[in-house]
Protein backbone atom coordinates (compact mmCIF):
# COMPACT_ATOMS: atom_id res chain seq x y z
CA UNK A 1 0.00 0.00 0.00
CA UNK A 2 0.83 4.07 -0.65
CA UNK A 3 0.75 5.83 2.30
CA UNK A 4 -1.01 9.25 1.65
CA UNK A 5 -2.62 7.62 -1.90
CA UNK A 6 -5.64 6.31 -2.51
CA UNK A 7 -6.03 2.99 -4.01
CA UNK A 8 -7.04 3.15 -7.54
CA UNK A 9 -9.51 0.19 -8.41
CA UNK A 10 -8.00 -2.54 -11.03
CA UNK A 11 -11.15 -1.97 -13.14
CA UNK A 12 -10.92 1.48 -12.62
CA UNK A 13 -11.55 3.46 -16.43
CA UNK A 14 -10.35 6.99 -17.92
CA UNK A 15 -11.68 8.28 -20.91
CA UNK A 16 -10.33 12.11 -22.40
CA UNK A 17 -12.34 13.50 -24.96
CA UNK A 18 -12.00 17.13 -26.65
CA UNK A 19 -14.36 19.03 -27.12
CA UNK A 20 -14.98 22.57 -28.91
CA UNK A 21 -14.66 25.26 -25.91
CA UNK A 22 -18.36 26.69 -27.19
CA UNK A 23 -19.98 23.61 -26.22
CA UNK A 24 -18.87 23.44 -22.50
CA UNK A 25 -21.25 25.17 -21.40
CA UNK A 26 -24.03 22.91 -21.97
CA UNK A 27 -22.02 20.02 -20.49
CA UNK A 28 -21.86 22.00 -17.33
CA UNK A 29 -25.32 23.95 -17.17
CA UNK A 30 -26.34 26.83 -15.12
CA UNK A 31 -24.50 26.13 -11.77
CA UNK A 32 -23.08 23.07 -13.14
CA UNK A 33 -26.46 20.98 -12.50
CA UNK A 34 -26.44 18.95 -15.91
CA UNK A 35 -22.98 17.61 -15.32
CA UNK A 36 -24.16 17.24 -11.45
CA UNK A 37 -26.67 14.95 -13.29
CA UNK A 38 -24.52 12.75 -15.57
CA UNK A 39 -22.71 11.91 -12.74
CA UNK A 40 -25.78 10.48 -10.55
CA UNK A 41 -26.98 9.34 -13.81
CA UNK A 42 -23.73 7.24 -14.74
CA UNK A 43 -22.32 6.63 -11.49
CA UNK A 44 -19.09 8.17 -13.07
CA UNK A 45 -16.94 11.08 -11.96
CA UNK A 46 -16.96 13.85 -15.27
CA UNK A 47 -15.23 16.51 -14.96
CA UNK A 48 -13.80 19.42 -17.29
CA UNK A 49 -9.74 19.55 -17.00
CA UNK A 50 -7.86 22.47 -16.78
CA UNK A 51 -6.48 24.45 -19.66
CA UNK A 52 -2.86 23.32 -19.00
CA UNK A 53 -4.02 19.92 -18.90
CA UNK A 54 -4.82 20.04 -22.82
CA UNK A 55 -2.42 17.93 -25.32
CA UNK A 56 0.07 19.35 -27.44
CA UNK A 57 -3.06 18.00 -30.20
CA UNK A 58 -6.03 20.03 -29.25
CA UNK A 59 -7.13 23.44 -30.72
CA UNK A 60 -6.85 26.71 -28.27
CA UNK A 61 -10.62 26.32 -28.99
CA UNK A 62 -11.07 22.90 -27.30
CA UNK A 63 -11.33 21.84 -23.58
CA UNK A 64 -10.68 18.32 -22.29
CA UNK A 65 -13.49 16.44 -20.68
CA UNK A 66 -12.58 13.48 -18.39
CA UNK A 67 -14.59 10.83 -17.43
CA UNK A 68 -12.93 7.70 -15.00
CA UNK A 69 -14.85 5.17 -12.56
CA UNK A 70 -15.61 1.77 -13.65
CA UNK A 71 -16.04 0.93 -16.94
CA UNK A 72 -19.74 0.16 -17.65
CA UNK A 73 -20.01 3.65 -15.62
CA UNK A 74 -17.62 5.34 -18.05
CA UNK A 75 -19.50 4.13 -21.25
CA UNK A 76 -22.43 5.77 -19.61
CA UNK A 77 -21.18 8.44 -19.05
CA UNK A 78 -19.98 8.74 -22.36
CA UNK A 79 -23.05 8.26 -24.18
CA UNK A 80 -24.27 11.27 -21.68
CA UNK A 81 -21.95 13.78 -23.23
CA UNK A 82 -22.38 12.99 -26.50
Amino acid sequence: AVVGAEAIPEDWATLRLLVPSSQTGCLLGKGGVIIKEMRVQSGAWIGVCAKYELPSCAQRTDDMVQISGEPSSVLRAFHLVL
